[in-house]
């Protein structure tokens, strides 16, 4: 029982030491691939091509949305903005 706890010990130490180096490496391409937008923000700026400049920026910026998708009820009807309705197709 004992050389059990050991070796999980040993494996949750490998574990997270893993875990650390993958989240460092990690952080460290983040600042790299940043770094390499701001040198092209800078290039851009000074070919006075600015939709490149904001459009970069705006990636840099933008936040993950998920997908937003349409429901149906059971005719193939769009459901809109209506709360019964949509509970209608989700409950029935």
């Amino acid at each position: 029982m004992k050389k059990k706890r050991d070796s999980s010990e040993l494996a949750d130490r490998e574990y997270q030491q893993k875990c650390s180096e993958v989240r460092k490496a990690a952080r460290a391409d983040k600042a790299k691939w940043l770094e390499r937008q701001c040198e092209d923000i800078e290039k851009y700026y000074k070919e006075y091509k600015t939709r490149e400049v904001y459009k970069i920026i705006g990636d840099i910026n933008r936040k993950w949305q998920p997908k937003q998708r349409a429901i149906r009820d059971s005719n193939g009807k769009l459901l809109v903005n209506m709360e019964a309705s949509l509970l209608v197709a989700w409950l029935g």
